[in-house]
């Protein structure tokens, strides 16, 4: 099984990103493992995602962060 990232992930593009990897509309396409980074302040996550909480910009969150993966892809859709 594969695991990915998405930064994000409750929001416009990032949670398109986390509706197609959870899909199974692709015959013979990979399984994915989907995590979600976020503050948790602006939609709700998906229930099958594992929801991990921080802000980008704080240092014990990234921490935190590397401690949970290693990751196959990441996805950051943020234009900032």
């Amino acid at each position: 099984m594969r695991r990915l990232l998405v930064l994000g992930g409750t929001g416009f593009l990032g949670h398109a990103m986390v509706t197609a990897a959870l899909s199974d509309r692709v015959s013979g396409a990979p399984e994915w493992s989907v995590a979600t980074f976020n503050r948790g302040l602006s939609g709700a996550d998906e229930p099958r995602v594992t929801a991990l909480r921080g802000d980008r910009y704080e240092p014990s969150s990234l921490d935190t962060l590397a401690d949970s993966g290693p990751w196959d892809v990441v996805i950051d859709c943020s234009g900032y």
